[in-house]
């Protein structure tokens, strides 16, 4: 049960909370965000 709690707290964090220190968006969105400009940068490179 307690395995259970915190994955769900971890997936809230990282999927529907918003954060302050993001500019309140959501760390799973920063990140996705961040992984699509990497690979954008090494087509064009």
């Amino acid at each position: 049960e307690l395995t259970t709690d915190v994955d769900d707290y971890i997936k809230f964090y990282n999927h529907r909370r918003f954060h302050q220190t993001l500019d309140y968006k959501k760390p799973m969105n920063v990140y996705q965000e961040s992984i699509k400009l990497n690979q954008n940068k090494k087509k064009t490179s």
